[in-house]
């Protein structure tokens, strides 16, 4: 009897053994390999000549990793090969995608919004994290409106209002960092948004919650008592790298139920984190403060709303801080620039001695062009997201002649556009004064019929779902940008200015130290 018993198990684990080993051969070789082979007929859609099992296309960013460079480095390295096609049948680790590169290709994707392609739950990474958000949502009547009243109150009015809590961050900020030989910049810079964006959030609040310390567990299992913003910036960068971890595509089970490390531990964090950010906002009596009304916006679960504050933290802190460090990196590359940068801002009253309340105003802003160039330089030389958040097509479609079935995955590259050769000239180059429809650079431009369009710009993406705080994160570019240059000196390493493949975006391996001093 025990033989039977023992030979029918081994049938049945033999049977699951083969079942596993075509499943994954499928996931890991066929379905790419069926993927790659289908788009490569298409003259206008690139596909990498080389097939990776298990990393597929990814392997650029492990070459620019082991080679010290910041890992979407290979965007700008490979721009004028990708650059000349519509769309990249892309495969990132197993998983396939139709890569939006053309300008072309980026219009008809945009109408086709919502009804043919729309955002898809990818269920891993930062969705996971705010799976509760709006940015994991179709684009429903409802959604539309969540997102209406999200960008109106972090608007540009909201920005202004709050322009002297930034200032005074900018202050407490740079009285720390001068007291250094060298200063974590991209640490000081996320802890000036952090510390005024919770301002605006949370009104009086703010300061008595920056500085309290909460239980955050490390990979070692070990506890430790960190500070709201390095909670919120550790756990985002954690589920960050889940998008890297081959368990995430190959066991998926495993990774969406939190079964195994580091998903269980992330998932712990990412509960603890809920928990304080829902005691902080509940304690909130104010009603008007932006936070509250993001939370208790009408028709919203608890969830959704506590996961619309979240993103709208993690959103700002990060992103925007790294958005200045690339700017004011590249100025200080680019000496001439930074002298004329300057030079503007005296020009039109930004002095270390000015009257704050009467000159950070919106108004005074609009009158430094050049200011607005260098931000916007600033963001399309070193693009702080690579690519877009996941689209799916909802039905069969078609995108620059090439038929796209329905429940392809489908992204929009956000880096390559901005180093295309037929739409920017000298691309690799920091050149503020390519944005000035008055400037001699680029008028040249336009004579050698190089000229870039609405699409070619993809900082905040595009479509009804670019993001909601652009008005928002660019106000608070041009105060901290301001106000850092005028008043303080600062000095990157040489190291840092010579390297090649240097970049400060999200889930980049450089934090540069930086020698500040008071102007």
């Amino acid at each position: 009897m025990l033989p039977e018993v023992l030979y029918g198990s081994l049938k049945i684990l033999l049977a699951f053994v083969i079942s596993l080993v075509i499943y994954l051969a499928y996931l890991i070789v066929i379905r790419p390999l069926m993927f790659r082979r289908k788009f490569r007929k298409y003259s206008n859609v690139h596909v990498s000549e080389k097939f990776n099992p298990l990393v597929g296309d990814l392997n650029h960013e492990m070459r620019c990793f082991e080679e010290g460079k910041v890992h979407y480095a290979h965007y700008v390295e490979r721009a004028k090969i990708i650059t000349k096609y519509d769309l990249y049948a892309k495969v990132e680790g197993i998983e396939p995608y139709i890569v939006i590169i053309s300008d072309k290709a980026c219009k008809e994707l945009a109408n086709l919004m919502p009804r043919s392609v729309d955002r898809i739950n990818a269920e891993k990474g930062i969705n996971a994290l705010i799976a509760h958000s709006m940015v994991v949502f179709r684009s429903t009547k409802e959604t539309l409106q969540r997102r209406k009243n999200f960008s109106s109150l972090l608007g540009l009015s909201s920005a202004s209002k709050h322009i002297p809590r930034t200032l005074e961050c900018c202050q407490e900020a740079v009285d720390e960092m001068v007291k250094e030989p060298s200063c974590d910049f991209i640490h000081h810079l996320s802890e000036i948004n952090f510390n005024a964006f919770t301002n605006v959030l949370l009104g009086k609040h703010a300061d008595d919650i920056v500085t309290k310390l909460h239980p955050y567990e490390n990979p070692d299992g070990k506890m430790e008592d960190v500070t709201l913003r390095d909670f919120l910036i550790r756990i985002t960068n954690k589920y960050a790298e889940q998008l890297y971890n081959p368990i995430t595509f190959i066991f998926p089970f495993f990774a969406k139920r939190k079964l195994i490390s580091p998903y269980d531990r992330d998932d712990r964090n990412l509960q603890v984190f809920r928990k304080i950010l829902r005691g902080i906002i509940t304690s909130v009596k104010d009603e008007d403060t932006i936070g509250k009304k993001i939370y208790t916006a009408p028709g919203l679960t608890e969830d959704q709303g506590l996961d619309d504050l979240f993103m709208a933290m993690a959103g700002n802190t990060e992103t925007t801080s790294r958005a200045i460090v690339s700017c004011l990196y590249y100025l200080k590359k680019n000496i001439h620039t930074l002298e004329k940068l300057r030079e503007e801002l005296t020009n039109s009253g930004f002095t270390k001695d000015c009257d704050y309340l009467k000159q950070y105003t919106v108004d005074n802003f609009q009158n430094c062009p050049y200011l607005n160039c260098v931000i916007r330089e600033g963001m399309r030389i070193d693009t702080v997201v690579s690519g877009s958040g996941e689209y799916g097509a909802y039905e069969d479609i078609e995108l620059c002649g090439v038929p796209i079935p329905k429940g392809t995955k489908i992204k929009l590259d956000l880096i390559s556009a901005h180093y295309a050769e037929d739409k920017w000239l000298r691309p690799l180059e920091f050149v503020p004064e390519r944005h000035d429809l008055d400037s001699d650079f680029y008028k040249k431009s336009r004579e050698e019929g190089i000229a870039e369009d609405a699409y070619t710009r993809r900082s905040f993406s595009h479509g009804m779902r670019k993001c909601p705080g652009q008005s928002f994160a660019v106000m608070q570019m041009k105060v901290m940008v301001t106000y850092l240059v005028t008043h303080i000196e600062y000095s990157f390493t040489q190291e840092d200015l010579n390297k090649e493949g240097v970049g400060f975006g999200l889930g980049s391996q450089f934090s540069p130290l930086v020698s500040v001093s008071k102007a």
